[in-house]
């Protein structure tokens, strides 16, 4: 099977022996390139829409299971509680059973803000500055000159659905 490069390189073959050939007979075989490379883009962009089906579908696979691994986390988290609120209602420590044991343990001290304003600006990290590119493109649509930025414009390929 013929890919879309080679179809073009044909055509434009074709285009090359326009002066040495009756134009009839260019026109004819033309027209066949372009009949096989209506039916090349076609196959193609019916790929693509699939492709792009798939992408739909394993994204909405990703959300059901993030949304599974986070129900999951969750009662993992209460069966912890769970096991935590019985140590503390019996006042214990630890607690052992013939297979497992639990038991609580001193974390090391957290800092917790209790009231940001009145911190030192000193354990403040400092951030590196960030360019405004929507105030750049703003000004210099309104005529401003913004020396070491300019507009760009580009083009994307469109395959309407």
């Amino acid at each position: 099977m013929t890919n879309l490069f080679e179809i073009n390189e044909r055509y434009l073959q074709v285009l090359d022996m326009w002066d040495d050939v009756e134009p009839g007979i260019i026109q004819d075989t033309l027209d066949s390139i372009e009949a096989e490379t209506h039916e090349k883009v076609d196959n193609i962009i019916g790929l693509k829409r699939s492709v792009d089906g798939d992408v739909g579908v394993i994204d909405a696979e990703i959300k059901r299971l993030q949304k599974m691994k986070k129900q999951k986390e969750n009662l993992s988290d209460r069966l912890k509680g769970y096991l935590a609120t019985m140590l503390e209602q019996r006042g214990l420590r630890k607690y052992k059973t013939p297979t497992n044991h639990i038991y609580k343990r001193k974390n090391k001290p957290s800092v917790v803000v209790t009231n940001e304003s009145l911190i030192d600006k000193a354990y403040y990290i400092p951030q590196p500055p960030k360019l405004n590119k929507k105030q750049i493109e703003e000004d210099i649509k309104a005529g401003v000159d913004v020396e070491g930025a300019e507009l760009s414009a580009s083009e994307s390929l469109v395959i309407p659905k």
